[in-house]
């Protein structure tokens, strides 16, 4: 509430600013002169408030910085400042404070988006679970109670469509949980008696009842929200390139304005070098650039949350992504059918499996009615339905009864397979080579035989591969994939895509060290990723970047960067538009120092006088920010092409 309201009296004085300024203006060619000293007109009244309000706190700020030995872009502003005051220019002086409060109140918005307040991870975390209550002999009760008050070895239970509140063990039930926010599992994961549930995962189908291991504050979310906060803290703030400069070039400007009024006793000609001294130029000469680079990423498909982020990404020499909905869609599609009967087609098989899943809300229902619509064939329901948790589905279609699932199809005890025939060996090994490639295996049965197969894949985007050619060439070799799926499937995507180094099965602060360890070896390292899983990576990381549409808003708000399209190929873009605005950057300001050098020596031998040098500093600003809008006609296709 307190950050709340200071912000709140930011912006109420960012915006009385801008109302003195305009009422500054308008006044200044209304109003007849006053005729009181150091007023020139009723406008400058304005002016002076202004100054009052949003000068002197500058000013002050400034002075306490010199004390501690800290020169910043702040100080040259406090200078332009007094030098207009001194000139009695407050028109000027409502435009310079205007310019300082805008860009800081949008740093701090920017800041503030970027950090997010945890509101994601607390949703993933429901706040009241369904806890069994003992009671007598025969019965127990169920009650609604607060996760806070949930302690191990209590029994709860978690419906079809909710999210598990605390980590467990199931002691009873079977269920399919979606656990790819946590650790980026392309699948849905069968889970029964004994298996290890983690807090987060969502129930896609099924029901459980589950003994709790742990208390809700050292849950697996509860994990995640502490690494992104010390992540937050453990990453320092990049010193902008304007205050290295302005801690050189300040001091300079002083002892010229100070040495011109020993030699000349002239108190008019110090203060004509300080005014042609003034250091907007220099001090637009990187947000300008900064600016318009943000606005190219805008029109190519990332939204780029501060120039910090821009100023890094020119400097980053390894690149670390996630792959499930980074790499790949985090979407079903198939792969693959294989017709085992001859009485059945391709095309039936899918419509068949299709007809299965009718009722289904399952990933692989969506999946094959996504794939046969896109083939148009008519889908109709079953005329029974039935679902086999942990193993596929069941139905009847024309008076004959058809069972669809995973491999574990094969164990079911009312089917009467010949586990010794060509179709058994035929469909194992289908079985292999499927998951061996990383891909999903289902299989099509009546009672008695097999009569297809289907293959599905998590579907690799489009643009990775010119993603990953795009980073080599701009000499960016060091190129890992961290990922928490199974092995077989990111190892096939890594070798797809051109990936020699790959991690997988990993945790998320397994994720997060092995960030850590790059960094503390002192590499610049981007963070690509889209779940609850890499969040703390990408607070960690010198740069995030985060999959914007089907990704997690957790994983946004820790990103610097959010590629909006998730065209992943449009990163090669910024990354070269971070370089070249380093480089126009420096050149910014190494212009911004020769024109104020020349206007300074041209000021001392007289040539230039208050209001010339007047007109050189807008000349000085003007060609600095026409330098920069230049960046915003660089084009990808230019910088893939080189």
């Amino acid at each position: 509430m307190k950050k709340l309201n200071e912000k709140f009296k930011k912006g109420i004085i960012l915006a009385t600013e801008l109302i003195l300024c305009i009422l500054n203006g308008v006044f200044l060619y209304l109003l007849p002169d006053s005729g009181l000293w150091i007023l020139d007109s009723y406008a400058n009244i304005f002016g002076l408030i202004s100054f009052v309000i949003g000068g002197i706190p500058v000013i002050v700020e400034s002075i306490r910085e010199v004390f501690h030995k800290n020169l910043t872009a702040d100080l040259l502003f406090s200078i332009a400042l007094l030098a207009t005051l001194f000139l009695k220019d407050f028109f000027a002086i409502s435009l310079l404070i205007i310019m300082m409060g805008a860009g800081e109140f949008i740093e701090e918005w920017t800041i503030d988006r970027a950090q997010g307040n945890f509101e994601s991870l607390i949703e993933l975390q429901p706040q009241i679970c369904h806890k069994k209550i003992k009671g007598t002999v025969n019965s127990s009760e169920i009650k609604d109670v607060p996760v806070d008050e949930i302690v191990p070895n209590d029994i709860i239970i978690v419906k079809q469509g909710e999210r598990i509140a605390v980590d467990g063990i199931v002691i009873s039930g079977m269920a399919d949980v979606d656990q790819s926010a946590l650790n980026g599992e392309s699948f849905p994961i069968f889970m029964k008696f004994n298996n290890r549930v983690l807090s987060g995962s969502l129930i896609v189908d099924g029901y459980l009842e589950m003994k709790c291991l742990v208390p809700a504050h050292e849950s697996s979310i509860e994990k995640v929200i502490r690494l992104v906060q010390t992540a937050q803290e453990e990453k320092s703030e990049f010193q902008t390139l304007t205050d290295k400069w302005a801690q050189f070039f300040a001091p300079i400007i002083l002892s010229i304005s100070l040495i011109a009024w020993f030699i000349t006793q002239n108190l008019f000609l110090s203060i004509t070098i300080l005014v042609v001294a003034c250091p907007c130029a220099l001090v637009l000469s990187v947000p300008t650039a900064f600016m318009a680079s943000i606005a190219n990423s805008a029109q190519n498909g990332v939204w780029v949350k501060s120039g910090k982020s821009i100023e890094i990404i020119g400097k980053i020499d390894t690149v670390m992504l996630d792959k499930t909905g980074t790499l790949t869609t985090g979407n079903l599609a198939v792969a693959e059918i294989i017709s085992i009967s001859s009485d059945f087609s391709e095309d039936v098989i899918l419509k068949t499996t299709t007809d299965l899943e009718y009722y289904s809300t399952h990933p692989i229902a969506r999946c094959l009615m996504h794939y046969s619509k896109t083939k148009k064939l008519s889908i109709d329901p079953p005329s029974e339905y039935k679902q086999l948790t942990g193993i596929g589905i069941t139905g009847l279609i024309q008076r004959r009864k058809y069972y669809f699932g995973n491999k574990n199809l094969l164990e079911l005890e009312e089917l009467n397979l010949n586990h010794d025939s060509d179709q058994i060996i035929s469909t194992q090994n289908f079985i292999k080579k499927t998951e061996g490639s990383g891909n999903l295996p289902l299989i099509l049965t009546t009672a008695e035989k097999i009569i297809g197969l289907v293959s599905l894949k998590d579907e690799l985007r489009d643009s990775v591969a010119e993603f990953i050619i795009g980073l080599k060439n701009f000499g960016i070799n060091r190129i890992g994939i961290l990922s928490g799926d199974d092995k077989n499937r990111s190892d096939a995507v890594a070798e797809k895509v051109g990936i020699d180094f790959v991690k997988a099965n990993l945790k998320p602060e397994e994720k997060y060290e092995i960030i850590q360890n790059e960094i503390s070896s002192n590499h610049k390292v981007a963070m690509i990723g889209d779940g609850i899983n890499d969040a703390p990576s990408l607070a960690l990381s010198t740069i995030g970047i985060a999959i914007g549409q089907g990704g997690t808003a957790i994983a946004a708000k820790q990103a610097d960067m959010i590629i909006v399209d998730n065209n992943i190929s449009n990163l090669v873009h910024i990354f070269d538009i971070g370089r070249r605005t380093i480089r126009k950057s420096k050149i910014n300001i190494i212009l911004a120092l020769i024109l104020n050098i020349i206007g300074i020596f041209l000021s001392f031998f007289g040539i230039l006088n208050p209001i010339s040098a007047a007109v050189w500093h807008v000349m000085e600003s003007l060609i600095v920010v026409m330098n920069s809008t230049l960046l915003l006609w660089i084009k990808p296709q230019k910088i893939l092409r080189s």
